[in-house]
């Protein structure tokens, strides 16, 4: 984080997401000055087991996407204005989606979980040409544009839209579809033989490269780039790694870490090529 920034955190916030579904949004400041002993940054009230997934900067134009291990994607925008009637007073209340509190706070329910599932990972972002990438443990990636969330167009490659046979416009959803805080969102992964995602990146460049380990030791380095872009949201993806055993009945590996490193700092004679089997 940019010293301006902590000099003048004003409009900038911090959203921690939790294991069990809770979300907080903080403002920068009050984390501006750190104690040597530390501070209080947030109070788990999500239940038995509940953890830290990640804490992301942010602005009132961000939208957020949490995903679950089980395939499962929640996105809304923290910021946006929703207005109620008080049922004592009949006046209009108008509220934020997510309400900024204080340090020593429990936060809100960010998405409703089923019996054994689990936040995974965090986006925030108001880029909608940004990739969002989620990789299960048995080696499977899907990489799918964030967009507006909004219905649009199908185009044809040369920009005119797609019709059916009744003469109606083709339309489609614009990458991740925005549901309501505190939802179970929209399925975003297709997962089989108990796969669960164990990775979800924010890839702004697809020269992005990417670091993943298993849980054996193996190590193998990618470009973003090379995992195929897909616009349904109930896909398998790409295999990124060969896990499974020789008469591929199971696995003998999973993966554990996966780690981004941007375009930028890439040194590019030394990326390596790789192709990966579409399922």
């Amino acid at each position: 984080m940019s010293r301006s920034l902590i000099e003048e955190p004003e409009g900038h916030y911090l959203i921690f997401a939790t294991t069990n579904g809770r979300i907080k949004k903080s403002r920068l400041s009050e984390y501006a000055k750190i104690n040597r002993n530390g501070k209080y940054a947030l109070r788990f009230a999500g239940g038995e087991g509940d953890s830290l997934v990640t804490v992301r900067p942010a602005t009132d134009a961000d939208h957020v996407v949490l995903v679950s291990s089980r395939g499962n994607a929640c996105r809304f925008m923290p910021s946006e204005e929703k207005s109620r009637t008080d049922s004592t007073s009949g006046e209009v209340v108008t509220t934020h989606v997510v309400r900024v509190q204080g340090r020593v706070s429990q936060g809100v329910s960010g998405m409703k979980l089923q019996e054994g599932d689990r936040v995974i990972g965090m986006i925030v972002t108001d880029d909608f040409d940004t990739s969002v990438l989620t990789i299960s443990k048995f080696g499977m990636a899907k990489r799918s544009r964030l967009g507006s969330g909004e219905m649009i167009s199908l185009l044809k490659d040369n920009g005119s839209e797609v019709l059916n046979e009744e003469g109606e416009v083709v339309m489609q959803r614009d990458g991740y579809r925005r549901t309501n805080r505190g939802t179970k969102g929209v399925r975003t992964m297709s997962l089989r033989d108990e796969d669960q995602i164990v990775s979800v990146r924010q890839i702004p460049d697809l020269e992005d490269q990417l670091f993943i380990l298993t849980k054996t030791g193996m190590m193998i380095r990618m470009v973003s780039g090379q995992t195929k872009e897909t616009l349904g949201k109930v896909t398998k993806g790409t295999r990124i790694m060969e896990l499974r055993n020789l008469d591929r009945t199971g696995y003998d590996d999973a993966i554990i870490f996966v780690a981004r490193l941007p375009a930028e700092l890439v040194d590019s004679s030394d990326a390596d090529e790789a192709s990966f089997e579409e399922e």
